[in-house]
């Protein structure tokens, strides 16, 4: 047994260039929801998982962010419904902030949160995924915890899903005997829309559980591809492919519901007509 994740890693410095369309002046982790904000999720996420910290990764021109987490009556002006569920998550939670210099991908803004990490396994959860029923998060770090494995969560595509999915978290697998899957290959990101190779294809859904190695993983992506072009990004997907070319093991675990995208305008869309209707009805 490994110990599990007793801290989460948000990342929140991206430049979220698609949402602009949605609103062009508001981050897109602070984009509503039926009054909640998206980075709510995420940290319901981690106190559900059992975190007692999260490490929030931000950047220059986040600073609203950092308000609704530090600044009750902000938060309680901005978003009166919503004041009660943060004041909630984060009597669990202790919050801290890192912060990302340039936008260079999702891996390089987890590295900024090394030192609050202090070389213990971490969870990660991406502001706009959102995982319904909630709890992905919890599967993750119960998989890593008792696999001694990096494990991702892997949701299932159905066609309703699939227009308002990006083609990334492509993944193939061979099951495991204890229900979960390993993963053989992460593939790259592709352009347009998720398009399903079969029916109930499952995808990786922006919530893992990571030991401290992925840290080390990540240096290395940053020697490999920053010597080449220190504007790459670095992606999950790039420091996952090297670790498995190392002989590293991921399990991937099924989850029972979805993970909703909110990180695209189509994604978003989708996400205000089932929550706001649900709200309404």
């Amino acid at each position: 047994m490994t110990s599990p994740p007793r801290c989460a890693v948000i990342p929140a410095a991206g430049l979220g260039t698609r949402m602009r369309a949605v609103d062009p002046l508001r981050a897109k982790e602070l984009l509503p929801l039926a009054g909640r904000p998206l980075i709510l999720h995420a940290l319901e996420e981690a106190a559900l998982a059992g975190c007692v910290e999260a490490v929030v990764v931000v950047r220059p021109g986040k600073e609203d962010l950092r308000r609704l987490l530090e600044e009750p009556r902000f938060a309680r002006r901005e978003y009166p419904d919503a004041a009660a569920d943060l004041a909630r998550v984060q009597a669990r939670l202790a919050v801290r902030f890192a912060f990302q210099e340039l936008p260079r991908g999702e891996c390089d803004a987890i590295l900024a949160a090394r030192d609050l990490l202090a070389g213990r396994p971490f969870a990660v959860a991406y502001p706009d995924n959102l995982p319904r029923p909630p709890g992905a998060l919890a599967a993750a770090c119960e998989a890593m915890a008792r696999t001694g494995r990096d494990a991702v969560a892997l949701m299932a595509v159905d066609e309703a899903a699939a227009a308002s999915l990006s083609a990334s978290g492509r993944v193939d697998l061979t099951p495991r005997p204890d229900g979960c899957f390993s993963v053989q290959r992460f593939h790259p990101k592709q352009p347009g829309p998720f398009v399903p190779r079969f029916a109930g294809e499952l995808r990786t859904c922006g919530l893992y559980a990571a030991l401290p190695h992925y840290l080390d993983f990540i240096d290395q992506a940053a020697l490999k591809f920053w010597s080449r072009d220190p504007q790459v990004e670095l992606t999950d997907g790039k420091v996952r492919r090297l670790m498995l070319a190392a002989g590293r093991e991921f399990v991937g675990v099924p989850l029972a519901g979805t993970v909703l995208d909110a990180g695209t305008p189509a994604g978003y869309a989708r996400c205000k007509d089932l929550f706001e209707g649900r709200k309404r009805h």
